[in-house]
């Protein structure tokens, strides 16, 4: 077998590995919606260290909630656990502004739904959905749309 054959299978083989790594990056829109227990805007108040190691996740992060566009039993604030070590990776700053999709754990913190997390500022959202900077107003309209329609297919399947 050639070099170039190698290289190519080699690569071949990195390119999937990371596609099946980084899906939960790219899970759509309405499958993040309908997964979260908490989708809103939160400002990141303090971050450490993850005290156990062996957890899936490196550090937590406490943080005010701004904005609650779903979970009806939201907090004022959350305390959320991230940063899985990986390339494709969820990392929460003190003092910044965040858009999160969470799932509320069995102790009553909150994790990611994917790798993602959108910052704010200046109410506007970066790398929306593949459209660059979108207004804050915007990925409202895109998430209560997603809300209504996750509702209506819950409804029809019933």
């Amino acid at each position: 077998m050639s070099v170039r054959r190698v290289s190519a299978a080699v690569l071949s083989l990195a390119f999937v590995a990371a596609s099946a790594h980084a899906g939960e990056k790219f899970r759509p829109l309405p499958a993040r919606v309908t997964a979260a227990d908490f989708v809103g805007v939160v400002e990141v108040r303090s971050v450490w260290p993850s005290r156990d190691r062996g957890e899936k996740y490196l550090q937590v992060a406490e943080a005010t909630v701004i904005e609650t566009l779903k979970g009806e039993d939201a907090p004022a604030w959350i305390r959320m656990n991230f940063d899985n070590g990986t390339t494709c990776n969820v990392i929460y700053k003190q003092d910044g502004r965040y858009l999160v999709f969470l799932v509320r754990q069995e102790d009553g913190t909150y994790s990611p739904v994917a790798n993602t997390r959108y910052e704010v500022v200046n109410d506007a959202v970066d790398h929306w959905e593949g459209r660059g900077v979108v207004t804050l107003e915007q990925v409202r309209q895109d998430v209560t749309a997603a809300i209504v329609k996750a509702a209506m297919s819950a409804d029809a399947g019933r």
